[in-house]
């Protein structure tokens, strides 16, 4: 009887004394950032009923968490939306005013700026970047050649690739921007042509120059470079980077940028003839494709319910596949045009890649985070790529210092309540580094034209009696009366408000 006296004092105390696990702390979750190359607002079904693109596993996506309606890209092209998404502020405050990076461009993103990646490192997360980085690097230049030159992000033809030394690997890049490991390479259409990990490239050292007969600008090329490998190679490395790093303790933050369905077309086996779109709708179902296998490796590893998952594009599409300049037949294997297969790339939205009109940057966003975003919830607030990193300061728990990601707005509480606004204006701009301004309903565009590739297809758009645009977004979704010339009030108010945001590092 003492005995069990004793007992059952022991049992009480313990009981007493052992913390709950209600208080203990939970997971951080991984996240994995998605980003499409070209990808258009009305590729995927989940955006546009009359696609000709089967898409279900992001359509999947869309009902298992948050589809927003009205995404943004910082800029219509490629270069300065990474950049934007990266360091959270606007390409134009930086070197790059307009156009994108060109073959052995130097870094555009300053020691200065706190990337994304920095900010999940800080916050004590492994940092990945996998794929495409187009935003520069430290090159090695050979004796004899200057060490610098301008940023201009037009077209150049220059002697650059006689200058690169690459002997000692890729110097800068991913690696000097936050990011603990990487693998990619520049562009794939932009020397040099091979893939690197961290900085040690990966086989030869390119030795060649580029066969002027293969997609992609000159310069230094490797003997068994195949564009055909490329994107099949980056979901290979990414499902094995999740097999890694889904197994550790330490939470990861996967930056992983697409190829596709960027010129080149080279869709896979398993996604040619799958789409009504061509080849170009069939580089889209390999994007589908490889979600769903992102989606699976996640389940197989049990993390999935701790992940969160965004899918997105660094712009609109240019809803074609010939050049206009280099001729029809240029792109590799491709000689076609989307629209002769009824597909609307961009929706019903008015406008190409590089355009400020709509359809050069509003893009499909899908954002699926387990236990704190409901499922098949649609978003209609007004979002930019730039504000992914002050979500990041805000999932991490770090404060935002006032000179950092200035462009950039959080999106934690329009993720946990769609009702929620975070923004009162964002800033657009094409790839002629034009402007245009959003403000509510309002949109004023400071051109005659929408400045990208519009300019080239759709001539007769680019024909204005004013020098601007003005729309009303509500009750103009396409952008065709324009009321510039109507509403004079409004237009010098959205200049003003526009001027004020670009002359000084404060977005209030």
């Amino acid at each position: 009887m003492k005995y069990l006296f004793l007992v059952l004092c022991f049992t009480l105390f313990t009981f007493c004394v052992v913390p709950k696990n209600e208080n203990k702390e939970e997971p951080r979750p991984n996240v994995i950032f998605i980003l499409a190359d070209d990808l258009g607002y009305g590729d995927l079904g989940c955006y546009n009923a009359a696609s000709k693109i089967p898409t279900p596993h992001l359509d999947q996506l869309a009902q298992e968490g948050m589809r927003f309606t009205d995404a943004h890209t910082p800029s219509s092209v490629c270069s300065p939306t990474r950049y934007g998404f990266l360091t959270g502020q606007y390409s134009w405050r930086g070197p790059l005013k307009k156009g994108v990076l060109q073959s052995y461009d130097l870094p555009i993103i300053a020691d200065s700026l706190v990337t994304i990646a920095e900010v999940f490192q800080q916050g004590g997360y492994e940092t990945a970047h996998i794929g495409k980085w187009h935003l520069g690097f430290d090159w090695k230049v050979k004796e004899g050649y200057p060490t610098t030159w301008d940023i201009n992000g037009i077209w150049r033809v220059d002697d650059r690739d006689e200058r690169i030394d690459l002997s000692d690997g890729i110097q800068g890049g991913p690696l000097d921007a936050g990011f603990d490991y990487s693998y990619g390479f520049d562009c794939p259409n932009m020397p040099p042509y091979c893939f690197w990990e961290n900085k040690k490239i990966i086989g030869e050292i390119p030795n060649i120059l580029k066969p002027d007969s293969l997609y992609g600008n000159p310069g230094w090329f490797q003997k068994d470079w195949e564009l055909g490998n490329v994107f099949p190679d980056l979901e290979t490395k990414a499902l094995a980077y999740l097999d890694e790093a889904g197994k550790k303790d330490r939470p990861f933050f996967l930056y992983f940028a697409l190829t596709a369905p960027h010129v080149p077309l080279y869709p896979t086996g398993a996604a040619k003839g799958k789409s009504q779109a061509g080849l170009y709708g069939d580089f889209v179902v390999d994007v589908d494709n490889l979600v769903g296998k992102v989606n699976a490796k996640l389940q197989s590893l049990g993390i999935a319910e701790n992940t969160i998952l965004i899918f997105t594009s660094d712009n609109g599409s240019p809803a074609r596949v010939e050049d206009p300049i280099r001729g029809r037949n240029y792109y590799e294997g491709s000689g076609e045009i989307i629209r002769e297969f009824g597909h609307k790339a961009n929706g019903e939205l008015r406008g190409l890649k590089g355009d400020t009109w709509e359809g050069g940057h509003r893009v499909p966003m899908i954002v699926r985070w387990p236990g704190k975003i409901k499922s098949n919830t649609e978003n209609n607030q007004t979002v930019c790529l730039t504000d992914w990193a002050s979500f990041a300061y805000s999932l991490t728990g770090k404060e935002k210092p006032a000179d950092q990601s200035i462009d950039s707005y959080d999106l934690m509480s329009t993720l946990e309540n769609p009702e929620i606004s975070i923004r009162k204006h964002i800033i657009h701009h094409s790839a002629g580094g034009k402007f245009a301004i959003r403000q509510g309903d309002w949109k004023l565009i400071l051109q005659k034209g929408g400045s990208g590739y519009s300019a080239w297809y759709d001539p007769e758009g680019e024909k204005n009696e004013f020098e601007g645009q003005l729309y009303n977004l509500k009750d103009d979704f396409t952008e065709k009366n324009n009321l510039y010339g109507k509403i004079p009030q409004k237009v010098r108010d959205l200049t003003l408000l526009l001027n004020k945001i670009k002359g000084k590092n404060n977005r209030n």
